[in-house]
């Protein structure tokens, strides 16, 4: 897999907010800035 492909999956992945709503990150991308953070929980 090519980085641009590795790239266009993570553009199009499904995220689900806090508020139990499912958005693709390319809609939210195309809108505005957007920065994705991946925590890691240790407990």
């Amino acid at each position: 897999m090519t980085v641009a492909e590795t790239y266009q999956k993570a553009v199009d992945a499904e995220v689900k907010f806090s508020d139990g709503t499912d958005h693709r990150l390319s809609e939210l991308w195309k809108k505005r800035l957007l920065l994705l953070v991946f925590l890691r929980h240790f407990g």
